[in-house]
Formats: C-alpha cells, sequence, structure tokens
C-alpha cells in the first residue's frame, strides 16, 4: 500500500487507513504571536527571493476546527487564489496574505484578509494524491500594485505540452528540514521538469498524467508548508505542489505537482479565470 503525507505536514504515500489520520495542515501550528516561530528553516534547496519578485504568490494561514496550518497558493485574478485541495479541505477559514516577503512582518506592501469561501474539486479524496486542485474567493476584490499581480496560466492550446526537461521556478514559505518551522521570507528554487515515466519510478505507478514532476537530485524540493505553492515557467503557472516522498524533504526524491493544463477547464467553470483556447 502506498503512504502518502501531503506536504503541509509530512508529504504524501500512505496505507489508506493510516492517511486519514493524517491532517495535511495542522503543522507548522501557526499562532497569533508568529514572533515566536524559529526563523532558519525553508524550503529544500532554496534561496531567498528578492521582496515581492514574485508578486503572485499567497500565503495561506488556516484555522481548522481545533488546530490551525500552513499553506501557499497563487493570485490568478482579482478575485481567485489557487491552491491545492488538500489545503482548503475541512478548513474554516484561512487568511491570505499578499504582497508579502517576510510573512511574520507587518509590511507596508501586504494585503490581508479573512475568506470562508472556498472550492475543491468534486473528485478530490483525501486517501489518493489526485484531483488535488482548489480555490479560495477573496471577500473583495484586489487593487493590483507592483507588490501584488495576478500569474499567467496556460492556454488550452498547452494541454499536450509535457513541458519536459524545461525548467521552472518554485516558491514558498516552506521548511529546509523536517522537523524546521516555515520560512520568515519567501524562498525560490530552480528545478527541471522530468517525464511522468520516470517520476513513476520514484512513486510506484501512482503518477497519472494530471501530474508534472520536477526532479530532486539537485537537492530541491518542496517541503512542509509548501503545498499549494505554483510552479512557474517564464511567468505561467503550470504546476500545484501536491505531494512528495512521505519519509521527509531531504531524500533527493522528486517533487509531484497538479498538471494544471488538466485542469484548465475546471478553474474556468470554478473562477472568473478565463483561458484563452
Amino acid at each position: 500500500m502506498y503512504r502518502a503525507i501531503v506536504f503541509c505536514l509530512a508529504l504524501f504515500l500512505a496505507k489508506a487507513s493510516e492517511f486519514q489520520k493524517v491532517q495535511p495542515k495542522v503543522f507548522p501550528r501557526i499562532t497569533a504571536d508568529l514572533s515566536s516561530y524559529e526563523r532558519q528553516s525553508r524550503i529544500v534547496g532554496g534561496e531567498d527571493t528578492m521582496p515581492n519578485e514574485f508578486p503572485y504568490q499567497a500565503a495561506l494561514f488556516l484555522e481548522l476546527e481545533a488546530d490551525t496550518g500552513f499553506c501557499g497558493g497563487s493570485l490568478i485574478s482579482e478575485k481567485y487564489i489557487l491552491t491545492a485541495a488538500h489545503c482548503v479541505w475541512e478548513v474554516a477559514s484561512i487568511e491570505v496574505v499578499l504582497g508579502a516577503y517576510n510573512i511574520f512582518d507587518v509590511e507596508d506592501t501586504q494585503i490581508r484578509m479573512k475568506s470562508t469561501e472556498f472550492i475543491m474539486h468534486a473528485d478530490y479524496n483525501i486517501k489518493v494524491p489526485r484531483y488535488d486542485i482548489g480555490l479560495v474567493k477573496l471577500p473583495n476584490s484586489i487593487v493590483f500594485t507592483d507588490a501584488i499581480q495576478k500569474v499567467s496560466l496556460p492556454s488550452f492550446s498547452k494541454a499536450d505540452d509535457t513541458f519536459e526537461s524545461l525548467y521552472a521556478n518554485f516558491t514558498g514559505w516552506g521548511k529546509i528540514e523536517d522537523d524546521g518551522s516555515i520560512s520568515p521570507t519567501l524562498l525560490v528554487s530552480t528545478v527541471e521538469i522530468i517525464e511522468n515515466r520516470l517520476c513513476n519510478l520514484y512513486f510506484f505507478g501512482i503518477i497519472k498524467e494530471s501530474h508534472v514532476c520536477t526532479d530532486g537530485y539537485r537537492g530541491q524540493t518542496p517541503c512542509n508548508g509548501d503545498s499549494g505553492g505554483a510552479l512557474v515557467i517564464n511567468g505561467v503557472q503550470i504546476g500545484i505542489a501536491s505531494f512528495g516522498f512521505g519519509l521527509g524533504c531531504n531524500h533527493l526524491w522528486p517533487g509531484a505537482f497538479t498538471r494544471i493544463t488538466s485542469y484548465l477547464e475546471w478553474i474556468q467553470e470554478n473562477s472568473d479565470v478565463m483561458v484563452l483556447p
């Protein structure tokens, strides 16, 4: 049986019976006093970005019934954040932070708002790492600034593009170590897209056409807290951070992302975004 643990907690691959015990958003345990958090951890192999270098990046502070958590996301319009389905699964509310570089600080460029409207793919099942795509609807429309901009999405004409051997940027405030905390500042790593057939050798056949994988052999891997973040090539988002190696982030394993070109119709039907033909 596969062991699946989402990035927000300990990355996918778990027996179905064990997987139900895993709440994908309970770590890190974000509190109102963010200053109490350690500040040395970050995305595995990542480097510091310039402030607001990736203005589409969103931070999602999650409120569950009895706990808290953290995910990433991307701004795709004035009203919608794109993220992973497991990031909005069983969530009561989300504080969305846009225009942030250091999420431990209150910066002049930041906008913070709370949302209670989420959309999750109807076929998503927490036991199976597929259909891992969701949306957060913002209570108010965003006014774009230099620090806050929407990301572009691929067109339907790109639906058959595998993106293999291309290099993409992945950004997030995730951890550099499994037992660390989220990074205070936004990190970026540049990763190579690998073919799904190779990725399936690592993940024992669970990778489908609706996934896109990045190499991990250079030690640049999304980690806990990076879930829902954007995988972007030349300003166009092609993936959403979904899952990785169940034993941790520091094992040079590929990262698996939801392939956006497999869900363009779903995005168009469930948001105000019109994807070009």
